[in-house]
C-alpha cells in the first residue's frame, strides 16, 4: 500500500516550509557577497574603493541567471540585505524621534529596505538582456 503525503491547511500535498527559510536558502552567495562588500564601503568602515568591485558578483548573477524571475528576486535579495544592513540607523531614528515603538520601528526598517536601493531591481532586467546579448554576440 502506498504512502500518502499529509495535505497541507491549503490541500496540496507539497510540505509546508517556512516562508523566511525558503526564501534566504534560494539567496545566491554571490548576492551575500555583493551586499557586505557594499555594506564595508559605508560607515563606520570607509573602504569605499571596494564599491569598484562590489557589484561584480551581482552582475554575474544576473548574467548567469536562467530566467528574468530569478534575476528580479535576487536583485531584491541585494536590495533588501544591502538597505537592511546599511541602513539599520533608520530603525532608531524612527523609533527615538518618532516616539515610535521598537516592533514597528523595525518593521518599518524591513518596508525601508524593500524599497530603499530600486535601482537594484529596475536595472535587473535590462542588466540581464544586454549580457545574455554580449554573451551571444562572442
Amino acid at each position: 500500500m502506498a504512502k500518502r503525503e499529509p495535505q497541507s491547511s491549503t490541500g496540496s500535498t507539497a510540505p509546508s516550509r517556512p516562508f523566511f527559510r525558503t526564501f534566504f536558502r534560494s539567496v545566491d552567495r554571490r548576492i551575500l557577497l555583493s551586499a557586505f562588500l557594499l555594506f564595508l564601503t559605508f560607515e563606520p568602515f570607509h573602504l569605499w574603493p571596494l564599491a569598484i568591485v562590489a557589484l561584480i558578483p551581482w552582475i554575474d548573477v544576473l548574467a548567469k541567471s536562467e530566467t528574468p524571475k530569478i534575476a528580479l528576486k535576487q536583485s531584491f535579495c541585494l536590495c533588501f540585505l544591502f538597505s537592511g544592513v546599511t541602513f539599520s540607523w533608520v530603525a532608531y531614528v524612527i523609533h527615538q524621534f518618532g516616539a515610535i515603538p521598537w516592533p514597528l520601528a523595525i518593521l518599518l526598517l524591513l518596508l525601508f529596505a524593500a524599497i530603499g536601493q530600486p535601482q537594484f531591481y529596475i536595472a535587473a532586467l535590462p542588466l540581464r538582456f544586454l549580457l545574455r546579448r554580449l554573451k551571444t554576440a562572442s
